[in-house]
């Protein structure tokens, strides 16, 4: 079974588990996780910029890309959010049972 891994960072706790709530109570993701104090170098602005930030990383079928990206931009603090999604597949049954009961 093929699933996408949605990743998108934000420097607020509040916001990662707000956006992961969000996803998990309404079926969109049956696990976001939350990886704190990542550290981040970035161009912005024309600055090179070295922020603490927390990782979501959200899994989900690829019938919901679209629905999670719309409401991780709702949520979302950031003007210009990271929201990168790559595919994965899910090599364990009974993780495949679970993943399927609790996504829409």
């Amino acid at each position: 079974m093929y699933i996408n891994i949605i990743n998108t960072t934000t420097d607020s706790n509040k916001t990662a588990t707000m956006i992961g709530e969000y996803l998990v109570n309404n079926k969109l993701s049956p696990c976001v996780q939350i990886v704190p104090q990542t550290e981040s170098l970035f161009k912005w602005n024309g600055n090179v910029e070295n922020k603490k930030e927390f990782l979501l990383i959200i899994k989900t079928i690829p019938q919901h890309v679209k629905e999670c990206k719309k409401n991780i931009l709702k949520l979302h603090n950031y003007n210009v959010p990271e929201i990168i999604v790559t595919k994965g597949e899910i090599l364990l049954d009974t993780y495949k049972i679970w993943f399927t009961n609790n996504c829409k």
